[in-house]
């Protein structure tokens, strides 16, 4: 069990007279029983679970909500340290008293080191049973303001970098500019909360730094609110389309300082740009489709032989074509639109329902999957659409008798990873690269591959990257590594 299924805790507000769960454990029963009744004489608002054994303390753990371990050292088979050290891998920071009549300054100097909260001899009377349960209630209440403050701070960062966004504040008299971590991450800057101004205006190309400080000069005069885009060249050679928001504030001296808002604009105008070439590639193929359409209906006006069926299909094979570019064109478009959804996906239930979709409208295709009986991940939900679009793609373009299909799944702690293994014929290497090389096409690409387009946006959503390389004798394997 990992610490993000263990079961909740009752102080959702930590306070005085919030009730506390504490598990005691202790391999001396009647011990533990005398402790029980002077802790509660002292608290009334403590629940307390006994252990007499280590391995009814972890049970204990797995099934009801514990705010706090109080626990012996002397135990067998693993004494205390061992429990702690079980703790921490488990359950993170929550709170872990090592109580022991049996250790010494090693054994304490050693379960701090360990992580424990705090180390006490014990003793009896009812002014240590009032120290004890202050020190409970202390470790308790600070444990959740923590981590109280670390959902805070969780919560920030979230907000920044799901909308890309950041923010600065330009101290004009001392030099000195603070930066939000959402901003530190944006613009790659020093993992600290202030720099230099010319640290600052360093993190920026020289005419980047000429734009801004021009900026920021007008602002200054006029205490107007400026907008600025500005094109920066990152370290990897691609370049960042950044806007800045700038505007005065109060400060404690005469001179105002500048607050900015800094927002990466990099794949909105990405989506634009791919919106004006999936127009012009669905221009050029329904042209080129078109006057295929139109060569053979001649043809069939004009035959009377036994081939007429056979224009015919063409005719059909050709519409059917067009058509699913038009269908492909609309859903990638409707992506760039709307941008992304998150949620929990079932990954296993998604494949089942991709296999027997796929195998009704397919029945010579052979498709299998290989994965683990538990597969979930929180990503965007457009997910299962580019597995089938990969598993089509593979039957569709496979000139074989008996197209095979093969999706393996994998999962660590950080990554899934989705491999689609097939028996088709090679992906060209015009269409092969919408896949994998970054950046945009330019006016001389008229491939057809919107079905790869398709999945190459989504995976991009998902934030994760595509791998190809062929599948000896022949065939392809495409992999899509996700995130987790």
């Amino acid at each position: 069990m990992s610490a993000a299924t263990r079961p909740a805790t009752s102080l959702s507000l930590p306070g005085s007279k919030a009730e506390i769960n504490l598990l005691l454990v202790d391999d001396n029963g009647d011990f533990a029983q005398l402790l029980c009744s002077g802790l509660c004489e002292i608290d009334t608002t403590l629940n307390i679970d006994v252990a007499t054994t280590p391995e009814t303390a972890v049970e204990i753990l797995e099934k009801a909500p514990v705010d706090c371990v109080l626990s012996d050292y002397k135990m067998q088979p693993i004494n205390g340290l061992h429990l702690l050290q079980i703790v921490r891998e488990e359950y993170g920071n929550l709170p872990f008293i090592l109580y022991t009549s049996h250790g010494n300054e090693s054994v304490a100097s050693t379960a701090i080191s360990k992580g424990a909260t705090d180390y006490v001899t014990k003793k009896s009377g009812a002014d240590h049973y009032q120290y004890l349960a202050t020190l409970i209630r202390t470790a308790v209440e600070n444990y959740y303001d923590n981590q109280l403050q670390s959902r805070r701070e969780s919560l920030a960062q979230l907000t920044e970098a799901r909308g890309n966004t950041g923010g600065f504040e330009i101290d004009t008299t001392h030099g000195i500019v603070l930066i939000t971590r959402g901003a530190t991450e944006t613009i790659n800057a020093p993992n600290t909360k202030r720099v230099t101004k010319p640290e600052f205006y360093g993190l920026f190309n020289d005419e980047n730094t000429t734009q801004l400080k021009d900026a920021i000069s007008t602002v200054l005069e006029t205490n107007e609110t400026i907008t600025e885009t500005i094109h920066r060249n990152t370290n990897s050679n691609s370049t960042q389309i950044l806007q800045i928001t700038l505007f005065q504030t109060q400060s404690n001296t005469q001179s105002p300082d500048i607050r900015g808002v800094i927002k990466d604009i990099t794949m909105d105008v990405r989506k634009e740009n791919q919106m004006e070439v999936f127009d012009r590639v669905l221009r050029h193929n329904l042209r080129n489709d078109l006057n295929l359409i139109r060569g053979h209906a001649e043809m069939i006006a004009a035959d009377t032989t036994e081939e007429t069926s056979q224009h015919g299909q063409k005719i059909i094979t050709e519409s059917n074509q067009l058509l699913d570019s038009v269908s492909k064109q609309r859903d990638i478009m409707e992506l760039l639109r709307t941008g992304p959804t998150y949620e929990n996906i079932d990954v296993i239930s998604e494949l089942q329902a991709i296999h027997e979709d796929m195998s009704s409208a397919y029945e010579h295709a052979d498709i299998s999957i290989t994965a683990d009986s538990t597969v979930s991940i929180y990503t965007s939900n457009r997910l299962p659409d580019a597995i089938m679009e990969l598993v089509e793609n593979a039957i569709v373009h496979n000139t074989t008798q008996s197209p095979r299909v093969t999706i393996d799944v994998t999962q660590t702690k950080q990554k899934l990873k989705i491999r689609v293994t097939d028996n088709a014929e090679v992906i060209p290497e015009m269409e092969r690269s919408v896949l994998l090389e970054p950046g945009e096409r330019t006016p001389l690409y008229h491939g057809s591959g919107l079905g790869l387009w398709l999945i190459k946006l989504i995976t991009r959503e998902c934030g994760g990257n595509i791998t190809f390389e062929e599948n000896a004798p022949h065939g392809n394997i495409i992999q899509l590594t996700i995130p987790r």
